[in-house]
């Protein structure tokens, strides 16, 4: 059964706290035995599960409403029109973690039919392997955890802002070599000057040449978005530039949970 038992978390939005707390205990879980980007994978597929599964609840009630039969309401609720992302039913989050014994095969089959499936998240997975990741059986018994971890909150209606506050959380605490190089993580001050620098306006375009994980982009965008809406901050052009496929990837992740 796909209607969700848990549309939203005890009655309440997560709160921002609330998900640091979730990522402060995996991080605390993984240490520094595990690459970070898994993490970062897991918080991203969780989200956009969860948000299907929101999302499926709404086109059910809506069809229903329209005269469909449940089980034409059903089927109907599960076409890629109603969804931000197009995910196979039976890789959805919840239906993973019944099985735990193939996550990391069930794990690596959704990353590669989501990218397969919608094509702009195509070369983000393409360094997980959860496969390879899991032959050693302390890291099975990690990924375990992680899940667990995870299922204890749902994320469809945590906001774009808390989401990506949680993935820079991420970013920050994880990468701090490789934030003093400004490869993947620059502090969020210099990206706001250079934003108010910058003062971008609808209809132009911002262009950054190294874009680690996204973040001055994010911050163009949101700028607009403050000061004159949504509405306008979508005339925005953004282009970002990365030679580190890894990093291009996680700039990628964040611009989506953004």
């Amino acid at each position: 059964q796909i209607i969700s038992k848990k549309l939203s978390l005890t009655g309440k939005r997560l709160t921002r706290g609330d998900l640091e707390g979730l990522l402060k205990a995996a991080a605390d879980l993984i240490r520094t035995r595990v690459d970070y980007t898994f993490i970062l994978v897991l918080l991203f597929y969780k989200s956009v599960s969860d948000k299907w599964e929101m999302e499926f609840e709404d086109a059910y009630k809506e069809t229903l409403t329209d005269g469909l039969s449940e089980k034409e309401a059903k089927e109907e609720a599960k076409n890629s029109i109603y969804h931000d992302f197009d995910i196979s039913e039976e890789l959805l989050w919840e239906n993973i973690r019944k099985d735990p014994a193939r996550l990391p095969e069930n794990f690596s089959r959704a990353m590669k039919t989501l990218a397969e499936r919608n094509p702009g998240l195509r070369d983000v997975f393409e360094n997980v392997d959860f496969v390879q990741f899991t032959t050693n059986r302390e890291n099975a018994e990690i990924l375990r955890q992680l899940v667990e971890l995870f299922s204890a909150k749902t994320l469809n209606q945590v906001s774009s802002d808390i989401l990506g506050d949680g993935y820079e959380w991420i970013l920050r605490y994880f990468a701090p070599q490789k934030a003093k190089e400004g490869e993947v993580y620059t502090a969020r001050e210099v990206i706001r000057l250079i934003v108010e620098m910058l003062d971008p306006k609808p209809g132009e375009s911002v262009y950054d040449p190294a874009c680690g994980s996204g973040g001055m982009l994010i911050s163009s965008y949101k700028d607009v978005e403050d000061a004159l809406g949504r509405d306008e901050a979508d005339k925005l052009f953004l282009f970002g530039q990365e030679a580190n496929h890894k990093t291009l990837a996680l700039a990628k992740m964040n611009l989506y949970i953004h």
